[in-house]
Order: structure tokens, then C-alpha cells, then sequence
């Protein structure tokens, strides 16, 4: 009983994270499943796959996971069979876990992108740690210049 209650918390802060207003909880009797995950959603839109939690919105016809308010945050990747998946940056993990609740089709072009998501994050990092190494070189050679 424990195991439910804290699910069944956890779901519920996540469905207040995700920023999905309360039309979700008419979610059966409206929706035409137009995303075809949503088919796996309970009565409010909350889809636990192996205890990661997803909320199907079914205004924007997109499935989210993590905290999607920022869409800054987060990576967008359009589903095969219509509709589309948000991800939080810092659910990558997770969603990745979670990778077999999707068709082939669609798990392919969930890693492809988390693959050039990861690859545009390392050049970030390389190109900020040469920005940073080439000011302080600079800034060494000011100094230099200062003290002869």
C-alpha cells in the first residue's frame, strides 16, 4: 500500500511539474488518442512505464517528460504516428530507461536525436572551455605587458 501512495505522489508532482492543466482529468471520455502513446495513460493522462512518468497532453497532442514549462529546457522530438514527445534535458536519462515503451521506429529517432543532443552539449563545452582558455590568455598577456 505504501508502494501506491508514494506513486501515486510521485505521479501526481510530476503531473503538477509538467504544467498540464486539469482537462487532462476528463482524458478518456474526450480523447480520440490522436498520439498514439496516450492509449497507455490512466483515467488523468499519466502514463507510468516501469515507474517513469510521463503526461500525455492532449491540447498540445504531446507526451511529456520531466518539467516541460520551460521550453528552453527542454528537447521536442515528433513522433512517427503523429504528435510529439517534450523532454526535460535533465530527464535524458530516464526517457532513455524508459526507450522500449516506444515503436522502433520512433525509439531510433528518440536516440538519434538524444545522440545529437549529447554531441551540440559536448561542443558547447569545448567551445566555452577554448573562449575561457584563449581570456585567459589574454588576460595573462595584459598582465605580462604591465609588469615589464
Amino acid at each position: 500500500m505504501k508502494q501506491i501512495w508514494e506513486e501515486w505522489n510521485t505521479a501526481s508532482a510530476s503531473y503538477k511539474a509538467a504544467g498540464t492543466d486539469n482537462s487532462v482529468i476528463k482524458y478518456h471520455k474526450e480523447n480520440i488518442h490522436t498520439n498514439v502513446y496516450f492509449k497507455l495513460a490512466n483515467n488523468v493522462g499519466i502514463i507510468n512505464y516501469n515507474g517513469i512518468i510521463f503526461i500525455c497532453d492532449q491540447k498540445s497532442n504531446t507526451l511529456k517528460l520531466g518539467k516541460c514549462s520551460n521550453l528552453k529546457q527542454c528537447i521536442r522530438i515528433s513522433l512517427t504516428d503523429g504528435g510529439s514527445l517534450i523532454v526535460n534535458r535533465d530527464n535524458i536519462d530516464e526517457l532513455i530507461s524508459a526507450i522500449s515503451m516506444f515503436s522502433l521506429e520512433d525509439a531510433e529517432r528518440i536516440l538519434r536525436i538524444i545522440q545529437n543532443e549529447r554531441m551540440m552539449q559536448k561542443a558547447l563545452v569545448e567551445i566555452g572551455q577554448e573562449t575561457i582558455f584563449e581570456l585567459l590568455w589574454d588576460l595573462n598577456t595584459i598582465y605580462a605587458e604591465k609588469n615589464m
